[in-house]
């Protein structure tokens, strides 16, 4: 079983990788598949991560829910903007924005959930992790 940070953290790559794709094709396709990446991977946080976080760090959480509501206002401009300049333009914005997002959550959040719930509640957390996750993507 793995944990549910490392699933996150898992997840945090790939969406990454995608990003470099798009930068070194700017193909639409692949900015789709961003998008759709993305936005499962934002559900999973906001339904499984976020109650949790919330009564550990309601501050953080406040922060994570701003940077999760202007990454959703970026994929729904790219998602709406039929591939033109200005898509390439925002797909670019979101990768900036999404990779300071991650790698506050792998400095800040992710350890603070390792040091405050148990191992075997992060590997359960996990497996409702991947439930989920293959529920998202199956839609």
């Amino acid at each position: 079983m793995t944990d549910a940070v490392a699933i996150l953290e898992q997840d945090h790559r790939a969406i990454h990788a995608l990003f470099g794709e798009f930068a070194e094709s700017q193909d639409m396709q692949i900015a789709t598949s961003v998008c759709n990446e993305l936005m499962d991977h934002l559900h999973l946080e906001e339904e499984l991560i976020y109650p949790i976080l919330g009564g550990i760090a309601p501050e953080l959480l406040d922060q994570s829910v701003v940077e999760h509501r202007d990454a959703k206002d970026f994929i729904a401009r790219i998602q709406s903007s039929a591939g033109d300049r200005d898509a390439i333009e925002e797909v670019s914005l979101l990768a900036e924005s999404i990779s300071i997002h991650f790698e506050a959550e792998e400095q800040t959040i992710f350890p603070l959930l390792r040091s405050r719930i148990e191992a075997a509640a992060l590997e359960q957390l996990g497996v409702q992790l991947e439930q989920r996750k293959r529920a998202l993507s199956a839609k």
